[in-house]
Protein backbone atom coordinates (compact mmCIF):
# COMPACT_ATOMS: atom_id res chain seq x y z
CA UNK A 1 0.00 0.00 0.00
CA UNK A 2 0.89 3.45 -0.86
CA UNK A 3 0.78 6.31 1.63
CA UNK A 4 -1.71 6.42 4.70
CA UNK A 5 -2.86 2.78 2.87
CA UNK A 6 -4.05 4.23 -0.48
CA UNK A 7 -3.44 1.99 -3.00
CA UNK A 8 -0.14 2.75 -6.17
CA UNK A 9 0.04 2.20 -9.42
CA UNK A 10 2.69 1.37 -11.32
CA UNK A 11 3.05 2.37 -15.19
CA UNK A 12 6.21 0.74 -16.44
CA UNK A 13 8.04 1.35 -20.11
CA UNK A 14 10.19 -1.93 -20.79
CA UNK A 15 12.68 -2.70 -23.75
CA UNK A 16 11.22 -6.14 -24.41
CA UNK A 17 9.15 -9.37 -23.37
CA UNK A 18 11.79 -10.91 -20.90
CA UNK A 19 12.00 -7.61 -19.07
CA UNK A 20 8.31 -7.14 -18.70
CA UNK A 21 7.79 -10.69 -17.19
CA UNK A 22 10.35 -9.67 -14.72
CA UNK A 23 9.12 -6.20 -13.96
CA UNK A 24 6.14 -7.51 -13.09
CA UNK A 25 7.20 -10.95 -11.16
CA UNK A 26 9.75 -8.41 -9.05
CA UNK A 27 7.25 -7.65 -6.65
CA UNK A 28 6.22 -8.94 -3.64
CA UNK A 29 2.81 -7.70 -5.15
CA UNK A 30 0.60 -9.43 -7.68
CA UNK A 31 -2.87 -7.92 -8.34
CA UNK A 32 -2.78 -7.39 -11.75
CA UNK A 33 -0.79 -6.83 -14.84
CA UNK A 34 -1.78 -5.46 -18.37
CA UNK A 35 0.55 -5.69 -21.42
CA UNK A 36 0.46 -3.79 -24.87
CA UNK A 37 1.24 -6.06 -27.95
CA UNK A 38 0.23 -6.48 -31.03
CA UNK A 39 1.24 -10.20 -30.87
CA UNK A 40 -1.26 -12.46 -29.72
CA UNK A 41 1.71 -15.05 -29.29
CA UNK A 42 3.08 -12.81 -26.92
CA UNK A 43 0.12 -12.10 -25.32
CA UNK A 44 -0.22 -15.58 -24.34
CA UNK A 45 3.39 -15.58 -23.58
CA UNK A 46 2.66 -12.97 -20.74
CA UNK A 47 -0.27 -14.00 -19.55
CA UNK A 48 1.26 -17.83 -18.57
CA UNK A 49 4.54 -16.54 -17.11
CA UNK A 50 3.61 -13.45 -15.17
CA UNK A 51 2.28 -13.96 -11.42
CA UNK A 52 -0.67 -11.71 -11.04
CA UNK A 53 -4.60 -12.81 -10.20
CA UNK A 54 -5.37 -10.80 -13.40
CA UNK A 55 -3.65 -10.21 -16.63
CA UNK A 56 -5.03 -7.95 -19.18
CA UNK A 57 -4.37 -7.65 -22.53
CA UNK A 58 -4.08 -4.59 -24.42
CA UNK A 59 -6.94 -2.94 -22.11
CA UNK A 60 -6.81 -1.40 -18.56
CA UNK A 61 -6.81 -3.61 -15.50
CA UNK A 62 -10.15 -1.89 -13.70
CA UNK A 63 -14.08 -2.07 -15.03
CA UNK A 64 -13.94 -5.81 -15.71
CA UNK A 65 -17.58 -7.33 -14.97
CA UNK A 66 -18.22 -7.90 -11.58
CA UNK A 67 -18.88 -11.76 -12.33
CA UNK A 68 -14.85 -12.29 -12.33
CA UNK A 69 -13.07 -13.59 -9.88
CA UNK A 70 -11.21 -11.41 -8.20
CA UNK A 71 -8.20 -10.95 -6.46
CA UNK A 72 -4.12 -11.29 -6.16
CA UNK A 73 -1.54 -13.58 -5.79
CA UNK A 74 1.35 -12.97 -2.95
CA UNK A 75 0.98 -10.11 -0.85
CA UNK A 76 -1.83 -8.30 -2.90
CA UNK A 77 -5.03 -9.54 -1.35
CA UNK A 78 -5.68 -13.32 -0.55
CA UNK A 79 -5.49 -16.16 -2.52
CA UNK A 80 -9.25 -16.54 -2.27
CA UNK A 81 -11.15 -14.86 -4.95
CA UNK A 82 -13.97 -12.78 -4.25
CA UNK A 83 -16.37 -12.69 -6.73
CA UNK A 84 -17.79 -15.33 -9.34
CA UNK A 85 -17.61 -19.06 -9.36
CA UNK A 86 -14.75 -19.21 -7.03
CA UNK A 87 -16.19 -16.78 -4.61
CA UNK A 88 -18.75 -19.33 -4.32
CA UNK A 89 -16.33 -22.11 -3.55
CA UNK A 90 -14.76 -19.92 -0.97
CA UNK A 91 -17.83 -18.75 0.78
CA UNK A 92 -19.90 -21.92 0.87
CA UNK A 93 -19.42 -24.77 3.01
CA UNK A 94 -20.43 -28.24 0.98
CA UNK A 95 -22.08 -31.24 3.73
CA UNK A 96 -22.83 -34.77 2.90
CA UNK A 97 -25.30 -36.54 4.78
CA UNK A 98 -25.79 -40.24 4.14
CA UNK A 99 -29.54 -41.80 5.18
CA UNK A 100 -30.61 -45.27 6.09
CA UNK A 101 -34.20 -44.91 6.70
CA UNK A 102 -34.58 -48.67 7.44
CA UNK A 103 -36.09 -49.95 4.11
Amino acid sequence: MGVEGRPVLAVRAVDGFEEAVEAVNDSVYGLSAAVFTRGLRAAHRFVGEVECGQVAVNTVTIGWDVHHPFGGFRDSGSAFKEQGSEALRFYTRVKTVAINIGL
